[in-house]
């Protein structure tokens, strides 16, 4: 009975998993279509927080662009091993060519886009790099071939140490 229990549960948790049912803002040459996404799409996509974040075009968002080409990790999945396990020379040449391609995304995008910065980058576990544009220019972005989906990024500012005596 226990295990059946255990197994009940451990299905459960894999289905709501598996069947997402958040809503994605695809970009598209027509402007930006809602629809309810359960399949990766094609296009990059609005994940559903920054839909509707604001109504002022101009105002400054911080987002998480990821990228179309798969991050380290997932090279290492592939061959059944640890990151740690790969060669240091793969793990550079890589990463490399993924900094290469994010640095092209980030010139392409240079080019459309009047005022954006990069903050960090990321190539390991996930593709991609954090910028913060101008809420009107995030469609632009979307439009650029290799993004494949923008997410709002929660910043966190660290607390200020609050002495007791």
């Amino acid at each position: 009975m226990r295990r059946v229990l255990k197994n009940m549960i451990l299905i459960v948790l894999i289905l709501t998993m598996a069947l997402p049912t958040n809503y994605m803002v695809n970009a598209s040459d027509n402007g930006v279509e809602i629809e309810e996404s359960y399949v990766k799409s094609e296009k990059a996509v609005l994940s559903a927080d920054l839909m509707g974040y604001t109504t002022d075009d101009e105002e400054m968002v911080r987002v998480i662009v990821e990228l179309e080409d798969a991050p380290i990790i997932e090279y290492a999945t592939e061959k059944g091993v640890k990151v740690d396990d790969l060669t240091q020379g793969f793990v550079d040449s890589k990463t490399e060519e993924l900094l290469i391609v994010q640095d092209d995304v980030i010139e392409e995008f240079d080019n459309v886009v009047s005022r954006f910065e990069v903050h960090e980058q990321f190539t390991n576990v996930f593709n991609g790099f954090s910028t913060t544009v101008k809420y009107g220019d995030l469609t632009e972005l979307a439009s650029i071939p290799e993004v494949k989906s923008l997410s709002l990024s929660n910043e966190y500012e660290r607390p200020e140490p609050q002495m007791v005596n």
